[in-house]
């Protein structure tokens, strides 16, 4: 009998891969940046948080310049991700653990199922001009004990709304939202907020934008950062630049309206309080 030993390699190494076994790698094989041990881990609200390791083979040290692109679905339709990286760097020859406190932190808005995978391209660089691309097919799965330190559960702590308020103006159909966005990190909320009144009833969060430009709430590293300013009124007929805004018959004097402002490091809750301007 004839054995082509060419193709029993391929087999062996085929078969190696398919146990769950690394095949060993010719000498000569560049080093690389491979993502490890990957799942989306799904949150309460919808969002998932994905955990994984990158290992950075390389001998540069890595960033991550740009946004991740994940995708879904037969069309492979891209998801919105919400990526937070504190300055977080990926250190040559060595592993960087996603998902966790202090590190990279990336969040899809709207998780499909558990049970999907997810298409998803991490795009580092070593000096933001030589672009390598992360490639994995990611699975969402439930959260369990086992995900307990991955963040997602909890809403973020470190941004805060200081006496946040919604000021009702007679005869006005705009009331203005008002606080002020206090943190400890540099972060920016580019999706608009939600909120809901006192007996958990949707209420719509509203944006006037002078520009056409994209939503955003910055928040600023050790500074209070204001949402408005008085006086609160909207000249009829005159441009007064961007403002977030809630329907004034929407509202009652005294209650409280809970936000959910989805920053990229965590969403924030805070409680505004509608008042007579």
């Amino acid at each position: 009998m004839r054995v082509i030993r060419g193709f029993v390699a391929v087999v062996a190494v085929l078969v190696a891969a398919s146990c769950g076994r690394e095949a060993p790698l010719p000498p000569d094989d560049p080093p690389s940046v491979e993502l490890e041990d990957a799942v989306f881990v799904l949150n309460p609200d919808g969002t998932a948080t994905l955990s994984a390791k990158v290992v950075n083979g390389t001998d540069s040290s890595l960033t991550m310049p740009g946004y991740p692109e994940a995708s879904f679905g037969s069309d492979q339709d891209l998801l919105n991700v919400r990526s937070y990286d504190p300055g977080v760097r990926f250190p040559a020859v060595k592993s960087t653990t996603l998902g966790h406190e202090d590190e990279v932190l990336i969040r899809l808005a709207e998780a499909p199922p558990v049970g999907a995978r997810v298409s998803l391209v991490l795009n580092l660089s070593p000096d933001e001009v030589a672009i390598t691309e992360v490639a994995a097919n990611v699975p969402v799965v439930e959260r369990t004990i086992d995900h307990n330190s991955i963040l997602g559960v909890e809403p973020s702590k470190l941004i805060t709304i200081e006496d946040g308020k919604i000021f009702v103006i007679p005869g006005q159909k705009e009331a203005l939202v008002d606080g002020s966005v206090v943190s400890s990190i540099r972060d920016m909320a580019y999706e608009l907020p939600t909120a809901n009144d006192e007996q958990g009833n949707l209420v719509k969060y509203r944006h006037h934008t002078a520009t056409g430009g994209p939503y955003g709430i910055i928040a600023e590293k050790g500074k209070s950062v204001r949402i408005s300013s008085p006086p609160y009124t909207v000249p009829e007929g005159e441009n007064m630049g961007d403002f977030d805004y809630f329907d004034a018959k929407d509202l009652t004097i005294g209650e409280k309206i809970t936000v959910n402002i989805p920053f990229q490091s965590g969403d924030v809750i805070a409680t505004f309080t509608v008042v007579r301007g």
